[in-house]
């Protein structure tokens, strides 16, 4: 993997995530900070940090005339994360009346270890068709189609019984598998509605779904192309996709599809 300052690649459970190797230089953020504001070297310009997100640092840059966010963020994809950050936000600006922050500069490069700053703008995101004909988060979950019945599991532990809830709601005498069997089940039904209610109003949704469901699947691969606990699910994958069957990474490894 291509070493980038600042950055490091630590094993988690579900794969690599980025960390900051180090913390960024504030004489750096200034400096930018001060090239960009068009201020001199003497004029007032005060840095503090102001939050901290998985890929970015933000610090408070206050100078005489206002106040102003600068952006640090961890190279994990130099140019494009910053690049395609910029190009959203001035695409929303033109095309809608979202009101969306105002750019003074950016840099989308790390030559020279040259660090990235843009005025924070998170957790916006634009997706190809196929991506957003899925299921809303509420209704995924492993498939069910049976209800359960409560008299075929055990009764809840007198000891878990007794453990006050944090939803001051309670298991009614019995333990927590029959309630997420429950669960998985309903989302089930709920899943079946969902798509005979969308066939109705937005065929073309389920169409699109459909024909993506390659494409679903193999950015699922990707994500989780990193992570031991996957990597036989995925090797069954693709020996089954060269061999021309129909085999559902997604319900294989989520339990819908």
């Amino acid at each position: 993997m291509i070493k980038q300052d600042g950055l490091e690649w630590v094993a988690e459970t579900f794969g690599l995530e980025p960390r900051w190797s180090s913390e960024p230089d504030i004489a750096k953020v200034e400096s930018i900070s001060r090239k960009h504001l068009n201020l001199k070297e003497n004029d007032f310009c005060h840095l503090s940090f102001y939050a901290q997100g998985a890929f970015n640092k933000l610090y408070k840059v206050e100078i005489e005339d206002g106040c102003f966010l600068v952006r640090v963020t961890l190279p994990v994809d130099p140019s494009n994360k910053t690049n395609s950050e910029v190009a959203t936000i001035n695409f929303i600006r033109q095309t809608t009346d979202i009101p969306v922050p105002q750019i003074l500069a950016f840099d989308d490069s790390n030559d020279e270890g040259t660090i990235t700053g843009i005025i924070d703008w998170e957790c916006v995101s634009t997706l190809p068709l196929w991506k957003s004909c899925d299921f809303p988060e509420f209704l995924k979950g492993k498939e069910r189609n049976e209800e359960p019945n409560r008299n075929n599991y055990a009764p809840e532990d007198e000891e878990d019984a007794n453990e006050p809830a944090a939803d001051a709601l309670d298991n009614e005498g019995t333990n927590d598998l029959f309630w997420e069997h429950l669960l998985e089940y309903e989302s089930t039904m709920l899943r079946t509605l969902f798509l005979d209610e969308m066939q109705k109003i937005a065929p073309e949704w389920i169409e699109e779904s459909t024909k993506g469901a390659g494409k679903a699947d193999f950015e699922i691969a990707v994500q989780h192309c990193d992570g031991g606990w996957s990597v036989k699910r995925l090797t069954a994958w693709l020996d089954a996709i060269e061999k021309g069957e129909n085999w559902s990474l997604r319900r294989n490894l989520y339990g819908y599809s």
